[in-house]
């Protein structure tokens, strides 16, 4: 087999990998396309006003979020896992902000209890459409080419954090 049908089939199956960027950092991202305009042009004199578009996380941006989550606590300590901040934290009797699960740690991985989520917060609009794995406290955007890993959760990685569509896990 040829060395770019070989390179093809790895793209075609796995993927891009959206986390490294050609581009300069300085370089900003190109807006979204704009909806067709049914209002009327301004008049000649008139500065036009931009319309204001919600600002999505990037790849780079979506990883600085999950790099910032401090360790995990030790094994068999009842941990909450705050969604908001893709965070670990042990429990101290104190109801957290936000949406958060509730469970322990063992082996390493978060095992939520049976209360679901708990919590609520503000939703902003707009964001990157994906999902959470508990067990390992990871964003996945909903482009990634494998499924999730269970339980999860689907949601929107937002700029001021992760939050759930739906209150069930998956």
């Amino acid at each position: 087999m040829k060395l770019h049908h070989l390179v093809f089939t790895f793209f075609f199956f796995v993927g891009c990998n959206h986390t490294t960027t050609s581009k300069p950092e300085t370089e900003s991202e190109p807006e979204a396309a704009a909806a067709p305009q049914t209002e009327a042009p301004p008049a000649k004199n008139e500065e036009a006003t931009p319309p204001t578009v919600q600002t999505l996380p990037s790849p780079e941006a979506l990883n600085a979020i999950q790099k910032q989550a401090a360790p995990k606590p030790a094994d068999g300590t009842v941990t909450l896992f705050l969604l908001q901040d893709l965070a670990f934290v042990a429990d101290t009797s104190q109801i957290p902000t936000g949406f958060y699960f509730r469970g322990v740690m063992q082996n390493g991985i978060f095992i939520p209890d049976d209360k679901g989520l708990q919590g609520n917060a503000t939703s902003p609009i707009g964001g990157t459409p994906g999902w959470v794995e508990l067990h390992t406290g990871k964003f996945l955007p909903a482009m990634t080419a494998r499924a999730p890993a269970k339980p999860f959760i689907e949601g929107r990685m937002t700029p001021a954090g992760f939050f759930p569509n739906q209150a069930k896990l998956k």
